[in-house]
C-alpha cells in the first residue's frame, strides 16, 4: 500500500478447522524504504485466501514532493490491483 501510517491491504476468506493445518505459500521482499509480503493459503474446505501486506516511504525527492497526492495515487492503484484480483 503506501505511507507508514497506512493500514496494509489484505483480502482473505475462510478459516482453518481446529487441528487441520492449511497448505500455505508465502514470499516477502524488503528494502530500506518499503516491504511487501504475500501469503496464499488453501484451507481444508478448498477455499483459498490471499493476503497482501505492503508499506513504503518516499525514497526520492520527487516522491517526497508529491506528498499526499502521491499517497492518493498509490491508494488508487492498490484498490485497482485488489479489484483485479477479486474478479
Amino acid at each position: 500500500m503506501t505511507a507508514d501510517t497506512e493500514r496494509p491491504a489484505s483480502a482473505s476468506a475462510g478459516t482453518a478447522q481446529a487441528g487441520i493445518r492449511p497448505s500455505t505459500a508465502s514470499a516477502a521482499s524488503g528494502a530500506l524504504r518499503g516491504e511487501e509480503a504475500f501469503l496464499i493459503e488453501q484451507h481444508h474446505d478448498g477455499t483459498v485466501s490471499f493476503t497482501i501486506t505492503a508499506f513504503s516511504r518516499p525514497a526520492t525527492l520527487l516522491a517526497k514532493a508529491a506528498g499526499p497526492a502521491g499517497r492518493a495515487v498509490q491508494r488508487y492503484l492498490t484498490a485497482r490491483y485488489l479489484q483485479a484480483l477479486a474478479s
